[in-house]
Formats: structure tokens, C-alpha cells, sequence
């Protein structure tokens, strides 16, 4: 009977275990049922314009906001800089359907080859977003992009964003990145032997250190390496109503 009790005993406190572990789960901020809710922990985007009703011919700028969600997010500066944060607007008209841009926004994927800690890497400006904070584009007319009649129509931002891992590459002077290319050849160098290679490669990390040291932080502009890409965050604003005179 004993050994009846502390069976019965051992299974019990078994399943209170798992019903608690199930109930932290569901309750905790970590956990993301839906693709929208993954969004959300990775960012935002609004957009806006300053009136609802646009006569003939008349500007309409689209001002885009895109607010960091949960985690800091390192991304490329030509993804949501400029045009580049238009570069997959919707628009519809009164009937739902979608309008065909008079222009395309392409956006390069092709990185510029630059020097970092002695190896040749394919970088693009960087754009750092700290989690909460925000940045801001403008688009100055809506008519750039749409050929827009008297009517109704529906705006929509969506973005497709590549997103990196750090660190952010501290943008080289052409100094620093004739050190950088120095540093490579002595590293592919076989007649040295190490420690001179060593001596040589600390000397010139030296060199590079004091010109980065007189760089301002007013003046510093970063990159990322293509090859850090973490995944995309895929971002859906709100949808504007305007109107066509």
C-alpha cells in the first residue's frame, strides 16, 4: 500500500510540473504564435501624410516611420534611407485594384569591398536602430511613383528588410584601408616567419588605431558585412486613405 501511495504521489507532482511549465510558456513575453506577433517584436512601421483630400497636380509627400521593436536591429542604410524605404509601396484604387508604378525602386544588393582586420569583405552603410527607437523617410510626392487620376486610392508601405549581425565596421579613410590591404599582404606573406609578421601586423593595428582615434563621432560612419545576414523582417504599415481631385 506504501509503495502505492508514493507511486500515486510521484505521478501527481509529475503532472502539476508540467502544467506549470505549459502555463509559463503561454505566459511568457518570449513566446510568438503568429508571424504577425514576430513583427511586431522586430519592429514597426506607420505611415502618414498631411492631408486626406490632394487636388490635380499637387504634391503628396508619404512620411514613413519605422520604430525598432523588441532587439536592437542592424540593418542597411539604402533599405530604409531615401527612396529605398519606398521601394515596395501598394497602392490601390477604389475598386481594389493594385497600380503598376510608373517607376521602379531597385535597390542594389551589391556590397563596395573594403579591408577589415586584414581580410577583403563585401560591406554596405550601416543603420543602426537601438529597440524603441525610430527613423524617419519622406517621400515628396506620391505622383513620382503613381500616375494618380481623380479618385480614391489605398497607400500601403511593405518591407522586406535584411537584417545583420554585428559588430558595425567603423567606415575606413583610404589610410586606413591602405593599412588594412598592408596587413593582408604580410599576412599572406610566406617568407616571414611569425614573429615577425606579428611585430609587422602590430605595428600597423597601431597606425590604424591612432587614425581612428581622430575621427569625431559626429564623423563616423559605419558598414556591415553582407555576410553577417541574420534573416529579414518582413513589415506591413498602416494603410492610408487618400483622395483625388
Amino acid at each position: 500500500m506504501r509503495i502505492c501511495l508514493v507511486f500515486l504521489l510521484l505521478i501527481s507532482l509529475s503532472v502539476s510540473a508540467c502544467m506549470k511549465s505549459a502555463q509559463e510558456i503561454q505566459g511568457s513575453p518570449e513566446a510568438v504564435d503568429t508571424p504577425q506577433d514576430k513583427s511586431r517584436l522586430l519592429g514597426e512601421v506607420k505611415i502618414s501624410t498631411p492631408q486626406e483630400i490632394y487636388q490635380a497636380n499637387t504634391a503628396i509627400p508619404i512620411r514613413l516611420e519605422l520604430i525598432a521593436g523588441k532587439f536592437d536591429l542592424l540593418l542597411a542604410r539604402r533599405y530604409v534611407v531615401g527612396d529605398g524605404a519606398f521601394a515596395n509601396l501598394v497602392v490601390t484604387d477604389a475598386t481594389g485594384a493594385k497600380l503598376q508604378p510608373k517607376q521602379i525602386i531597385s535597390i542594389s544588393k551589391v556590397g563596395t569591398r573594403i579591408y577589415h582586420e586584414g581580410q577583403a569583405i563585401q560591406a554596405m552603410p550601416a543603420l543602426e536602430l537601438a529597440s524603441g527607437a525610430k527613423h524617419t523617410s519622406t517621400l515628396d510626392d506620391l505622383r513620382e511613383l503613381y500616375e494618380l487620376k481623380p479618385g480614391t486610392y489605398q497607400v500601403q508601405a511593405m518591407m522586406h528588410l535584411p537584417v545583420y549581425r554585428g559588430p558595425k565596421i567603423l567606415k575606413q579613410s583610404p589610410a586606413i584601408a591602405q593599412l588594412e590591404e598592408e596587413i593582408t599582404l604580410i599576412n599572406q606573406d610566406r617568407k616571414l616567419n611569425a614573429g615577425a609578421k606579428a611585430d609587422a601586423i602590430a605595428d600597423l593595428r597601431q597606425q590604424i588605431q591612432e587614425l581612428r582615434a581622430q575621427v569625431s563621432d559626429e564623423e563616423r560612419e559605419y558598414y556591415i558585412n553582407t555576410a553577417s545576414l541574420r534573416g529579414y523582417a518582413d513589415l506591413e504599415s498602416n494603410v492610408l486613405a487618400i483622395t483625388v481631385e
